[in-house]
């Protein structure tokens, strides 16, 4: 199935997305793109502390707890789902680790 709009014609699944676009919409998304594009560090207030821990990061490899290594792979692993699913995770990880 099919939707028109300005004579052009759409899949059905992408009728919700023409209600919401519009010029400004683009607009400000082009802008963060820029930002995005052009942003540097020394552009932030951030403290040299900081700025240093970002440019040299640890080389060796860190001791990570089993815990705190599957709360990481999940979170990894959840990278493209819903909050939905993350929440069911969470729960499901926090009732059997209370």
């Amino acid at each position: 199935m099919r939707s028109v709009h300005l004579g052009i014609k759409y899949p059905y699944k992408c009728r919700p997305l023409l209600s919401i676009i519009s010029l400004d919409n683009i607009k400000i998304q082009q802008g963060f793109i820029d930002a995005l594009k052009s942003a540097k560090l020394e552009d932030d207030d951030l403290d040299p502390d900081v700025l240093f821990r970002l440019r040299n990061p640890v080389q060796e490899i860190l001791d990570v707890d089993p815990d705190t290594q599957l709360s990481i792979e999940n979170y990894v692993g959840l990278d493209n789902a819903s909050e939905k699913s993350y929440d069911n995770i969470r729960s499901n990880i926090m009732r059997r680790f209370p």
